[in-house]
């Protein structure tokens, strides 16, 4: 992380200290978090790790459930995203949802989310898990349930 650097000004030295102060005071947090990060060193209060915020909140069990909760977002919008039950423009959907998980989860190393954010995670989340819930996933006919009522099936070209 130290080496990520693309600029000079950039503060990749920060977030590398920070993830190695979280490491080695694992013990401070991994119960039920801790209080502060101030004494973990120089201007280590800011927490720019999402993961490490987690870890700070509640502990290695709050932490353990927001990762897991993101992968299965992304599993479950993968799965989805090469259904062959599901219409295209859901499969397109439910990747679109995999590609803003996935981005999500990487920006969580370099920034840790506010409130407002949060409710977009919620949202990408709760997209990702209504793609494949029971009874939606339904064959694509040339009868389908996308079109208009009384309209006329569109037959494919040879």
């Amino acid at each position: 992380i130290a080496k990520a650097g693309v600029v000079g000004g950039s503060t990749a030295i920060y977030r590398y200290r920070l993830l190695d102060a979280f490491i080695r005071n694992w013990s401070e947090w991994l119960i039920i978090g801790t209080k502060g990060t101030a004494h973990w060193g120089f201007y280590l209060f800011d927490l720019t790790n999402q993961y490490v915020v987690e870890g700070v909140r509640g502990g290695l069990v709050t932490l353990a459930l927001f990762m897991a909760g993101l992968a299965s977002g992304i599993r479950t919008a993968y799965r989805s995203s090469i259904s062959r039950v599901l219409h295209s423009r859901d499969r397109m959907l439910s990747w679109h949802a995999v590609a803003a998980l996935g981005g999500t989860a990487v920006m969580f190393i370099g920034i840790s989310i506010t409130h407002s954010n949060q409710t977009t995670m919620i949202m990408l989340l709760l997209l990702a898990s209504t793609q494949t819930r029971r009874g939606a996933a339904k064959p694509v006919s040339s009868k389908s349930s996308h079109s208009e009522p009384g309209a006329k099936p569109v037959t494919p070209h040879p």
